[in-house]
């Protein structure tokens, strides 16, 4: 509906504070008294795809908390000291960890150089000091086998592995967020601290 006349009808009948009531009677009004006047309403193609986008994502993002807690929840039983070797549960190095040791039972006869060698397939920085902190940390935790261990293990691999996609239907919608806001005259992202999913949603 066009906001003038929704104003000219709330000037016809003046009032001394602006009031939300009256002003949502006023567009009401206009819409029953003019309705056969007024053009149909068809939101821009962009605007339309760029909202279902972002819903997308949000719904990735919360995804990925619940992912995530879910994943706490399995990781603490079997390493309470987890958070004193891997900071960011869901960090690289952290998922190739418990997708390949969902508990300390995998890690039965496993070296610190063995374990070094692997986290730098993964990242370059990766030290041995981390595994050596991994066992030691292991060793201090005493026996965290629990019965149904292997199912235990499942879940843990499971969630890794719904993370894992997570991450990657994100980083493609982000994609896909970035060239449809392309098509919109303001440039929100060339600002400092404005990224590609703050400029979406404003």
């Amino acid at each position: 509906i066009n906001p003038a006349l929704a104003y000219d009808q709330r000037k016809s009948a003046p009032m001394l504070r602006k009031n939300d009531e009256h002003d949502a009677y006023c567009v009401a009004t206009v819409l029953i008294n003019q309705l056969h006047t007024l053009p149909d309403a068809k939101p821009k193609d962009n605007e339309w795809t760029l909202s279902q986008l972002v819903n997308r994502r949000d719904l990735l993002v919360k995804d990925g908390i619940r992912f995530k807690n879910g994943l706490h929840e399995q990781i603490s039983m079997a390493y309470p000291s987890y958070s004193k070797f891997f900071s960011e549960i869901d960090g690289k190095c952290a998922m190739y960890f418990w997708k390949t040791y969902p508990s300390p039972v995998h890690l039965q006869a496993k070296t610190a150089e063995e374990l070094t060698i692997e986290f730098k397939e993964i990242s370059r920085v990766a030290k041995k000091d981390k595994a050596e902190l991994i066992l030691d940390c292991v060793k201090n935790d005493g026996n965290t086998f629990r019965e149904y261990q292997e199912s235990r293990d499942f879940i843990t691999t499971s969630l890794v592995r719904d993370l894992e996609h997570q991450k990657e239907e994100l980083a493609g919608l982000d994609q896909e967020i970035e060239k449809i806001l392309l098509s919109f005259d303001y440039k929100l992202t060339s600002m400092p601290g404005i990224g590609t999913s703050v400029a979406s949603k404003l």
